[in-house]
């Protein structure tokens, strides 16, 4: 398991617990895995870890499955879903349902499309 997050603090809590690696961008390890999930606010988010800046997208083995758990409208889903085809990339919509206090305690639903 490899984790990416802006908090130091956080990738230094998935070291801990036995991740292979952490870094503040999923870019650092985007090339050695074959599924990636995101789970950010909204699109804007999701478009920047995979196309922005430091995104994966580019660097991610061709057949590789991308799982969004973030809530984002339909038309976004279908843009980014063309935009990961168009690189050979899998995506699956996978939004969560619940808020901080029950994800917090590990009691939130999960949906797939």
């Amino acid at each position: 398991t490899w984790g990416a997050d802006l908090n130091p603090q956080a990738c230094a809590n998935l070291l801990a617990e036995g991740a292979c690696g952490a870094a503040a961008s999923a870019r650092e390890f985007a090339s050695v895995v074959d599924a990636l999930v995101i789970l950010v606010v909204n699109a804007a988010q999701v478009r920047q870890v995979l196309f922005g800046e430091d995104g994966a997208a580019h660097l991610m083995k061709p057949g590789s499955a991308v799982m969004v758990s973030s809530t984002i409208s339909s038309a976004d889903a279908q843009e980014i879903a063309a935009a990961l085809t168009a690189l050979n990339l899998n995506m699956l919509e996978a939004p969560g349902a619940g808020v901080a206090g029950q994800a917090a305690l590990v009691d939130v639903a999960g949906l797939a499309g």
